[in-house]
């Protein structure tokens, strides 16, 4: 029935629907067509005209750039990158991609979502994290304005990357209640704050990237699990005299020296742990 509105009533429709931002007395998701969830959930952005026909309504989603359908007719993939992913320079970029700006509201992702991503869109908007689709795998929405809380508690437990890099986060961050299957993690760049506790992470992570936030404190790496590969948490507020850790399959370590010296890394045998000067001062790489 929504979908045969003229262009103009499912315009006031939208607004219905959207002008209530905490939640309360907004339909459920799943009483709309996918349809109607997309365009809704694009229809803040500034550059929604690129959805729009000739007759100026929203064309079938099914011709939209960068949404993916599956062998059961829903979406499983929306990705909107600012760039292609790297494969366009300015002066080649195709017309039909999507340019930056505008908000965002992720409540309106239909639940068949299983990857999303709006790298460095510049979008705004917040994230209830209890409210992304239920089987979503990948969520990348790094380089974007997104303000207020990151609760990873309300994370689905499917999903296996997330990049929330490079936006407006701020709070605390559990790092206990990230989903299971979770291997890349990245939350630099943003305003976490508060203490961090590594000592039940997802014991199949690879990449945690946490630098350039506003975490404060002790920190323990006695417990991190053995997959870990990539761990970088420098340019934070830690008090560090002394420093633990699980060495497993880390082989880039990065953190802010403060008043660590020689001798006050150590794996958790009890073996020092040497150390560089890394790109940028008071910042070090452990090396082994």
């Amino acid at each position: 029935l929504i979908d045969t509105l003229p262009p103009h009533l499912r315009m006031c429709l939208f607004t219905l629907l959207t002008a209530d931002s905490s939640g309360i007395g907004r339909p459920d998701k799943a009483t709309l067509p996918q349809q109607t969830l997309l365009e809704i959930l694009v229809d803040n952005l500034e550059d929604k005209e690129k959805f729009f026909g000739p007759d100026g309504a929203y064309m079938d989603t099914r011709s939209w750039y960068g949404v993916v359908y599956n062998m059961k007719s829903e979406v499983s993939t929306i990705e909107w990158d600012a760039n292609g992913g790297g494969y366009y320079d300015d002066e080649d970029f195709p017309d039909e991609m999507l340019k930056t700006g505008g908000s965002i509201d992720l409540h309106w992702l239909p639940e068949s979502v299983e990857s999303f991503a709006i790298t460095d869109m510049e979008f705004s908007g917040t994230v209830r994290t209890e409210e992304l689709p239920r089987n979503l795998r990948r969520l990348c929405i790094g380089g974007n304005s997104f303000l207020g809380s990151f609760d990873t508690k309300g994370l689905p437990r499917t999903l296996k990357d997330i990049y929330i890099n490079c936006n407006g986060f701020s709070g605390s961050l559990l790092l206990t209640t990230l989903p299971a299957p979770l291997q890349i993690f990245t939350a630099n760049t943003n305003k976490f704050g508060g203490s961090l506790d590594f000592s039940n992470l997802p014991e199949g992570l690879q990449t945690l990237y946490l630098c350039s936030n506003e975490f404060l404190g002790e920190i323990d790496l006695s417990q991190i699990p053995n997959s870990i590969v990539s761990l970088k948490i420098e340019k934070n507020n830690f008090n560090l005299t002394s420093l633990r850790i699980r060495r497993g399959g880390v082989n880039e370590l990065t953190l802010d020296q403060g008043k660590l010296r020689k001798g006050d890394i150590v794996d958790t045998d009890g073996v020092p742990l040497t150390f560089i000067s890394w790109i940028d001062a008071g910042v070090i790489r452990v090396t082994g």
